[in-house]
């Protein structure tokens, strides 16, 4: 029913346009990626470990997305 037709919808939706999903960050992660980040590890070896893209780290580095987590692991 719905479910089949969301999938299917979403299978094309990554055919077409080479999405693959990837993988949702937790509230824990942002504090250990903004810590890399302070440590300078370069964003694409950060959204590697992550397995998120380099948009992702982008705005977490520039505060547009994650802001009300302020902490910083160390």
């Amino acid at each position: 029913g719905d479910q089949k037709l969301r999938e299917v919808s979403r299978l094309i939706m990554i055919r077409d346009t080479g999405y693959t999903q990837k993988r949702k960050l937790e509230i824990d992660d942002i504090p250990l990626i903004r810590g890399l980040i302070e440590c300078e590890i370069p964003v694409p070896e950060i959204a590697e470990k992550f397995d998120v893209s380099k948009a992702t780290i982008y705005r977490i580095k520039s505060w547009k997305i994650w802001s009300h987590i302020t902490e910083v692991a160390r």
